[in-house]
């Protein structure tokens, strides 16, 4: 067994990059060490600003040998009639470096062939590396790779230097005119010389020798005690945003805490002001009394990279530098403070939301708009209209003050405070704060009715937009975040269990933008795409299951109640159950079966009462009643209204009652196709038997398309 140190120095990464490459590396080693049939005991992937390191303990010394059975040519033109080896034959031993001895007849699929069994000699695990280390290295993808000097390698920052060590022994590497050796660097202040390391095993206390900490999960772990302890302290707690912490590890190979100060009168500000200055622009971390995140305190702390002896001049650095940019956040404050939320609403018709959609102005009237009629939709109050509606009204008015133009991350955030200032309805401020949620995977949802509506009308009117100008997401390139508003709308809904159909919503949202109807194929196709992912990724139903609710035509021409999001959902789950119960294999023979005959009946999918499609003077046996009045029990179960007349509407459907009516058919239907031959050459038989089948099919499709569902398999 040996063991294989690299590393690869470089000028100072950014973060972002390295939190990309280290999970690449790991899949790249991995992937191309299996390939060469190679395996390892242990494997650590680590990573500095200066550094990107590796370790692999427990290599195989070479490759296992091994015999590969190559096929050749056709035994009927391997040999002559004298037995001799034809030209083909020839060729093909000189080629795989064989002989006659080796050299077999094997039948196959299209006759036989010649095998020949090829022994090869595994390499040594050296020689291997030597070939797999550059693309390991040249193989890592980020944004924004840079050139330098003369070289045409791409890569985050220049690369200054290359360890390549297998047992302690330099193993020789090249890329682009860099030679490995066994000479690193240790902290670029505390330890400036050369270090020279000695193998895998040693790497880690070597390089901790040198003042560097190699290992990233160990330096997280040890910043956020040392943040913990200073605040401590302080009598205080510290807020650790996990992003930051993650970026601030990958900034630092020596962290250091440092304690900073700033005047206790900017504590009059916004505590989002005050830690947004602190975190997105400095990298610093707030404390504020414990238990109370909202009571910030006037100190901070700093991760420092640097000599800890000078933390006190770094420490008022940092204090300085916080002060100016809080000087500044404080008059921003003020003269935004001399309006009200609502003058600046004028403003926002000088703002252009995108060329072809006309200013932000016209865009929150078409937000308006939505959320007004979803108010009305969802059977809101109309006091609790007004309040939607001045949300939405009011939602994008802190765009244009000059808070959020200098911080943008504080749009919605800033339309709280000042919309509380003004003394409007707290539910008015809290929806504008909430309007954007959520803005990422894993944030919190709207918890008020205003902010829950304004999020539905916001992202609804920006999917339908970006549709209707052709500003489709392809493959991973969604600059206007359309994936992610579709998730935050079925989140929403779901959780709020609102009876809301997708499609009627998106709708709704393009009615005043004039293209909107060309891609509408496309949009319907977009949003079942996202809720499919949802579905399967996030509720963790089997993919089948959501195929079987999902399609938007397994209900079509539903009322809304039965085709809303929240339905589609709701029957999603109730199948996963079924599944795990047992119930779905219990009734799945007969639904399917039911299914695929009933689908030549020609009934339309709102024919769901047999009464009137099914004539009981057409039956022959006993079991043809049976099912009929089996069929006309759905009245417990679907709420009809005939009240049109034309046509059956229903407003719900009970789903465990609808279950237990697809089980009650299971015995009917069965002694039904042992004893009535379905397609009589009688054609009013034929079309009365279809017609009660096709009505059971309708029924069951109010639970899911069962053809999708796929038994024995998940």
């Amino acid at each position: 067994m040996v063991n294989f140190l690299l590393e690869v120095g470089t000028e100072e990464l950014p973060a972002s990059f390295i939190v990309q490459a280290l999970p690449q590396w790991e899949e790249k080693v991995r992937q191309s060490l299996t390939e060469q049939g190679l395996s390892y005991q242990e494997a650590h992937f680590w990573a500095t600003p200066r550094r990107l390191a590796m370790v692999l303990k427990g290599l195989p010394d070479a490759q296992a040998d091994r015999v590969d059975q190559v096929k050749g040519p056709a035994a009927a033109s391997a040999y002559d009639a004298a037995g001799s080896p034809t030209k083909a034959l020839q060729g093909f031993m000189r080629a795989k470096g064989v002989t006659p001895a080796d050299l077999r007849s094997q039948a196959t699929e299209k006759g036989d062939f010649i095998f020949a069994q090829v022994a090869t000699q595994g390499r040594t695990t050296g020689a291997l590396l030597q070939d797999l280390v550059p693309g390991w290295i040249t193989g890592l993808e980020g944004k924004r790779l840079m050139r330098w000097a003369d070289g045409s390698l791409r890569f985050s920052r220049p690369i200054r230097w290359l360890v390549s060590l297998l047992d302690g022994q330099v193993l020789p590497v090249a890329l682009e005119g860099l030679q490995s050796g066994a000479t690193s660097y240790g902290h670029r202040v505390l330890h400036p010389q050369p270090l020279t390391l000695t193998g895998a095993d040693t790497y880690e206390t070597e390089l901790k020798a040198a003042f560097v900490w190699v290992d990233p999960t160990s330096r997280y772990a040890h910043i956020e005690a040392l943040l913990r302890q200073a605040a401590q302290e302080l009598g205080a707690e510290p807020e650790i945003p996990a992003d930051l912490l993650t970026e601030v590890n990958y900034l630092v190979e020596w962290p250091t805490v440092v304690v900073g100060s700033f005047e206790a009168d900017f504590l009059t500000l916004p505590p989002p002001v005050i830690k947004t200055e602190m975190m997105s622009h400095q990298r610093y971390f707030p404390v504020h009394q414990p238990s109370q995140p909202s009571a910030l305190l006037p100190y901070f702390l700093s991760v420092s990279n640097g000599d800890p002896r000078h933390s006190p001049l770094i420490a008022r650095g940092n204090s300085r530098v916080l002060s100016a940019r809080l000087w500044d956040g404080r008059f921003f404050y003020n003269e935004d403070r001399k309006k009200r939320l609502e003058d600046f609403l004028a403003n926002l018709e000088a703002v252009t939301f995108q060329e072809k959609l006309g200013s932000m102005a016209e865009r929150v009237e078409r937000i308006v708009q939505v959320s007004a009629w979803l108010a009305d939709h969802l059977g809101f109050s109309e006091a609790e209209k007004l309040l939607i509606v001045k949300t939405t009204r009011l939602s994008k008015a802190d765009l244009t003050t000059q808070m959020v133009k200098e911080f943008p991350e504080l749009q919605g955030i800033m339309g709280y405070y000042y919309a509380m200032a003004d003394e409007e309805d707290p539910l008015i401020a809290r929806g504008i704060e909430e309007h954007y949620l959520p803005r990422f995977a894993g944030d919190g949802l709207p918890t008020t009715t205003t902010g829950q509506i304004a999020a539905l009308a916001d992202k609804a009117e920006l999917v339908a937009s970006m549709f209707s100008i052709d500003k489709i997401p392809t493959g991973s390139s969604d600059p206007f975040g359309l994936r992610r508003a579709v998730l935050g709308i079925i989140q929403i809904i779901w959780e709020n269990k609102f009876e809301l159909s997708l499609w009627t919503l998106f709708a709704q949202a393009g009615k005043k933008l004039v293209h909107a109807q060309a891609n509408l194929g496309a949009l319907k196709k977009f949003y079942q795409q996202r809720l499919e992912i949802f579905l399967i990724e996030q509720a963790k139903i089997d993919y089948d299951l959501v195929a079987a609710v999902v399609d938007p035509s397994i209900l079509e021409g539903v009322e809304v109640a039965e085709s809303s999001l929240t339905s589609i959902m709701r029957r999603a789950y109730l199948l996963q159950k079924l599944r795990q119960d047992g119930t779905l294999a219990e009734i799945y023979e007969t639904v399917t079966r039911v299914s695929r005959l009933g689908a030549g009946s020609g009934l339309s999918p709102m024919d769901l009462d047999p009464r009137r499609l099914v004539s009981p003077n057409h039956f022959q046996t006993p079991v043809e009643k049976t099912l009929f009045d089996v069929a006309c029990n759905s009245s417990e179960v679907i709420a009809l209204d005939n009240s049109s007349g034309s046509s059956d509407k229903f407003a719900e459907v009970d789903l465990t009652k609808l279950v237990e009516h697809i089980k009650d058919t299971v015995e009917p239907v069965t002694q039904f196709f042992i004893d009535v031959l379905v397609m009589a050459e009688d054609p009013d038989l034929r079309t009365n038997r279809l017609n009660v089948l096709g009505v059971l099919r309708n029924q069951y499709r109010l639970l899911a398309d069962f053809s999708k569902v796929v038994m024995g398999g998940q």
